[in-house]
């Protein structure tokens, strides 16, 4: 995967590699461990019912690295998350890629005070919905923007970080790789407009994977998945969001050991 990562970075000219986030939903702690013991500490889960036990198979069996000195993983949450489950979801991940709503915005807001680390956060941004209207994928319109910057910039423990977005949902191959060009280029023109807010800088260049990655100037860019990773590394993302691309050739998912 790295290897693919750094072949989309040297067609484009780039001289920097955007960031791995292995997407751990569909494997076990076993696999997940392993990964962070190959030095990709950063994990992205979609679901908190499958956050929690992960989370707690790590506690219980700490990855260590080659002198035996225990390594923490970077745990992300990337899928939709629902308002009630805010707090909980909050407590427990290093970095959050789905702001979706003004209404999430709120909720974030007041879990803030129960907070005892800090949280990157990545406002989602809908683009392009008159070409692409679909109902299932959330966002924030672009001119909802800063005033959720400005109210998540407010707080003691969430610090806005940058932007995600997800490529549009289209069959066809050819034209689903031009339609997550043209959103990803739209993204990228968000984020220049948007660089002169005071965003942090995401604490994640903390990985094998990304060390060679650069300090961001304005909000890092969270966008690309398994079939689209070369349109989003062309248009400047900073965070590869993988998954089934990065375990396809591993055995039956039966077969894979417990925690």
């Amino acid at each position: 995967m790295r290897a693919r990562i750094d072949a989309a970075a040297r067609t484009c000219g780039r001289s920097d590699r955007p960031a791995l986030l292995a997407v751990t939903k569909s494997i076990p702690p076993a696999v997940a461990r392993a990964l962070v013991e190959l030095g990709q500490v950063d994990l992205g889960e979609n679901r908190l019912q499958v956050l929690e036990p992960k989370r707690e198979a790590f506690v219980h069996r700490a990855p260590t690295d080659d002198r035996g000195h225990p390594l923490a993983p970077r745990w992300h949450f990337v899928g939709h998350l629902q308002r009630n489950k805010a707090a909980r979801v909050l407590g427990q991940v290093d970095a959050l890629h789905s702001v979706d709503s003004p209404r999430l915005v709120e909720a974030l807001v007041r879990a803030d005070e129960g907070l005892d680390h800090a949280v990157d956060l990545f406002l989602q941004v809908k683009l392009c919905p008159e070409r692409w209207p679909e109902e299932s994928k959330g966002g924030l319109a672009v001119d909802e923007l800063e005033a959720a910057f400005d109210a998540l910039a407010a707080c003691t423990h969430l610090r806005p970080v940058g932007l995600m977005t997800m490529a549009p949902l289209v069959e066809d191959g050819e034209a689903a790789r031009a339609a997550a060009a043209v959103v990803f280029g739209e993204l990228a023109d968000v984020g220049r407009r948007l660089a002169g807010l005071p965003w942090s800088q995401s604490g994640g260049a903390s990985s094998a994977c990304d060390d060679n990655r650069p300090t961001v100037l304005g909000p890092a860019l969270s966008m690309g998945m398994s079939d689209d990773l070369e349109a989003a590394v062309a248009a400047g993302s900073h965070w590869l969001r993988v998954g089934r691309a990065l375990f396809r050739d591993l055995p039956d998912p039966t077969t894979w050991p417990n925690p």
